[in-house]
């Protein structure tokens, strides 16, 4: 794949990104549209069904119960009255009291038959009102679920065409996904095939400009003679050279030197430690120190080809041999 393909396929990769993007804010509004009527069907179900119920509970179904207690208050009494009159002895009472009680009991059957007839007029009133009052909050409430209906199927019908669209994009891509799949994997089948027995393509990267990014082991000296891998640290490169195999006991490795680095240096001294200009200090533990950084460096690389690389980005060379011819003259 040359530099143009990859940068088309980057555009492609960005296009159906974007496309991916869209559609989402698409559902996403559609969504939104409905729950939006939701939301006004719940808030305003607080103000056309719930409080008219609670009024006409309070307003009917709370004067029918007064009414009703009123009922009973007078039944009682009216009943108290009639047994006192019933009990009584005309022979042992005067005319007079007699007169006074006929009044007293026509009086509590008045009252009685006052509330009765209120409170049957009261029953009556609740179950008529019942009838059209209670359907009529029901009925408010049932328009409210219908408008709310009504509203997503219009906002169905605003979708169905871009559903339409979306779903011909969706089969074609389908299509393209497969019909891409099915070349990769014949190309990728093919390039298996021609590709056996190659070396595989360097991987780290060489840039322009003789520039190499990638990881290499550093042989670091120590103390009687042991030698440890570890990482690299930065330099500043002075020469690059390739360490022959049968001068080290590991593979592809190679030797570079750094130059100098000037400036303050940092000398531990018993416990503490003491920063001194470099240009000042001049003593033999300075001079043993820029020694051992002027000294050569040997770095392993991962792999033959590897190496040819580094020492390629660092202008690397072979290592000078030299031969002793020995004459005999005879």
């Amino acid at each position: 794949m040359n530099k143009y393909e990859f940068d088309a396929c980057l555009l492609e990769v960005g296009r159906k990104a974007k496309e991916n993007i869209d559609i989402t804010r698409a559902f996403a509004r559609f969504i939104e549209k409905i729950e939006d009527q939701r939301d006004i069907l719940i808030n305003n179900s607080e103000d056309h069904f719930v409080k008219p119920l609670e009024n006409f509970r309070k307003e009917n179904i709370g004067a029918a119960k007064e009414e009703k207690k009123n009922f009973d208050k007078q039944t009682t009494k009216f009943c108290q009255s009639q047994e006192r009159y019933l009990n009584m002895k005309p022979a042992k009472i005067n005319d007079s009291i007699l007169q006074e009680a006929d009044t007293q009991v026509e009086f509590e059957k008045k009252a009685f038959y006052t509330a009765s007839m209120k409170y049957v007029l009261k029953l009556q009133e609740v179950q008529e009102r019942k009838k059209f009052e209670f359907v009529e909050i029901l009925l408010s409430y049932m328009l409210s679920w219908v408008t709310f209906y009504h509203q997503g199927y219009v906002d169905l019908e605003d979708f169905m065409s871009y559903d339409y669209d979306l779903r011909q994009l969706l089969q074609k891509t389908r299509e393209n996904f497969e019909y891409t799949r099915d070349e990769a994997q014949t190309l990728m089948g093919k390039m298996l095939n021609e590709n056996k027995g190659l070396k595989p393509q360097d991987q780290s990267g060489t840039m322009k400009g003789f520039t190499r990014q990638g990881y290499l082991y550093l042989m670091e000296k120590k103390t009687l003679g042991t030698t440890s891998w570890t990482n690299p640290e930065k330099y500043t490169l002075e020469t690059c050279v390739r360490r022959a195999s049968d001068t080290i006991e590991k593979r592809f490795c190679f030797d570079v030197t750094v130059k100098e680095k000037h400036g303050d240096q940092t000398f531990s001294m018993g416990d503490g430690a003491a920063t001194f200009p470099g240009n000042i200090l001049k003593s033999p533990l300075r001079y043993q120190q820029q020694r051992e950084r002027t000294m050569p460096m040997t770095f392993q690389a991962l792999s033959d080809d590897d190496r040819r690389m580094w020492l390629d980005a660092m202008d690397g060379k072979e290592p000078v041999r030299l031969f002793l011819y020995i004459c005999i003259l005879i």
